[in-house]
């Protein structure tokens, strides 16, 4: 993850995910969790004002405070207990729904329904909210700090992992990049052999040129084959050789 080829990596191998989690220098599973969450629309799209007046991404924000670039700052300090674990960022819908019941009054049943209709764009949603919105001024809150507040837990719901949904995908990108980072050869193979020849050119060549060398006809058979630190190809590789061709070769 620190050098960015995360090509094959779940979740992590566009250009965009790779980039964010050489960022977010992960040290562990649950770095991972919070990748799969906050790069995301939701959390790319809610901005959060800094001390300066500037604006800067909640995903970022994450990101700076984790490397300690950024002062963790809460918007309120009634947000404490709901984004200490996740420096003053929004990260999972539970804080959402979290924020919901300790601030506005809300049931756990009623947040659920208020966070799925946010999801779906809702715009009666945003209404119910925003009515319960002023009940934060008896808790010392300003207008504005409620209005960033109200801007946040609507941008990032709108496109917002639950955090069971974000550790499966962790987990899961976890144990893609060990695989490749330890068993790269075994890895490859698979990966070429479950992938269609234009593809195993036009995605994967620049990464694998250095160690797939060409088709042997003597040895070659219909998946990748490992020879030592080598990959040998199918004979499909080559442009026209079908899998008529191949069987044709293989009697």
């Amino acid at each position: 993850f620190l050098d960015g080829k995360c090509l094959t990596v779940f979740q992590h191998e566009t250009t965009g995910g790779a980039s964010f989690v050489k960022k977010l220098i992960p040290q562990c599973k649950e770095d991972l969790f919070i990748s799969v969450a906050l790069n995301r629309p939701g959390a790319l799209d809610a901005k959060i004002k800094l001390h300066d007046g500037s604006e800067m991404s909640a995903a970022d924000v994450y990101i700076e405070r984790k490397n300690n670039r950024l002062p963790l700052v809460y918007l309120h300090n009634d947000l404490e207990p709901i984004l200490k674990n996740t420096f003053g960022v929004y990260a999972f819908q539970e804080q959402v729904m979290a924020s919901l019941q300790l601030l506005l009054g809300y049931s756990e049943e009623e947040s659920d329904s208020i966070r799925s209709a946010i999801s779906d764009k809702n715009p009666q949603a945003f209404d119910e909210v925003k009515k319960r919105l002023p009940m934060l001024l008896q808790r010392g809150w300003t207008q504005n700090k409620i209005d960033d507040f109200f801007q946040q837990i609507i941008a990032f719901s709108g496109y917002a992992f639950n955090r069971s949904h974000a550790c499966a995908y962790g987990l899961l990108a976890y144990a893609t990049a060990y695989l490749k980072y330890h068993y790269p050869m075994e890895w490859w193979a698979a990966v070429l052999s479950n992938s269609k020849p234009d593809e195993v050119i036009e995605k994967y060549w620049q990464e694998v040129n250095s160690f797939v060398i060409e088709p042997n006809i003597n040895i070659s058979k219909n998946s990748y084959i490992i020879q030592g630190n080598q990959l040998i190809p199918p004979l499909n590789l080559i442009k026209g050789v079908g899998e008529a061709a191949l069987k044709e070769i293989s009697l």
